[in-house]
């Protein structure tokens, strides 16, 4: 049982059950043990850089997302119904 935590999404799995993350799909190969050593390579600088820039960029794109819809919604509600007298 060799657990692995995905870089893209943060979820933890079983990688000899599944060979790819149940989340995100993403392929994570688990980190080797040296000996003498420890598998603290996910908590490495460059690898929690990695995965906030990944984050940010997630947030982004749900940022634009949400902004898109927010504008459809604002403009339906801009085109409510009109009496043939005008607007009352």
């Amino acid at each position: 049982m060799r657990m692995v935590r995905c870089e893209d999404c943060g979820k933890r799995y079983d990688y000899d059950v599944d060979g790819f993350c149940p989340r995100c799909g993403a392929f994570n190969q688990p980190v080797r043990v040296r000996s003498g050593g420890t598998a603290a390579a996910a908590g490495t600088p460059a690898a929690q850089q990695k995965r906030t820039g990944a984050l940010q960029q997630e947030l982004g794109e749900n940022l634009r997302q949400v902004e898109k819809a927010m504008g459809r919604l604002l403009k339906e509600q801009s085109r409510g119904r009109r009496l043939p007298g005008g607007d009352l």
